[in-house]
């Protein structure tokens, strides 16, 4: 999603003739549900709509650029229907869920256990890489910070 934005932001300032960034985020990211008709469900934070979220470091008083210049090691809190699913340990641990800590960007973050179907991450990339080694092949690191 970072990609995404950092993208939109690139077009629309090279190619588009710069639109108010305000306006580009807000229709594209902040208020997805009046553009799809299913704003009775999501775009705002309130019981009854599904909490699909993300925190970041950044400055506040810049939020635009602050969005467009982050980073994936700068993504401190995902929450995808009122659950946590990925973060650092300080913000994980305040929902009490159990976690697995994943080397991130030269970062460690946390994976909510109790949404992963098929078990701890490095279990199932151990599984994976057993399984490759029948052909020969190893598995990719998984980290978009890799060269």
């Amino acid at each position: 999603m970072l990609a995404e934005i950092q993208y939109a932001a690139k077009l629309n300032k090279t190619t588009l003739g710069g639109f108010l960034e305000s306006a580009v985020v807000r229709n594209g990211y902040l208020h997805p549900g009046e553009n799809r008709t299913i704003d009775d469900k999501v775009g705002t934070i309130q019981p009854g709509l599904f909490a699909d979220l993300f925190l970041l470091h950044g400055d506040a008083t810049v939020p635009f650029d602050s969005l467009v210049q982050s980073k994936p090691q700068d993504v401190s809190l995902v929450v995808v229907n009122g659950v946590p699913i990925y973060g650092d340990e300080t913000l994980m641990s305040k929902f009490n869920v159990t976690t697995e800590p994943v080397p991130f960007c030269g970062e460690t973050k946390n994976l909510n256990l109790g949404v992963l179907p098929n078990g701890k991450l490095s279990a199932v990339q151990q599984r994976l890489e057993q399984k490759m080694e029948v052909y020969k092949l190893k598995l990719a690191k998984i980290d978009p910070c890799a060269p």
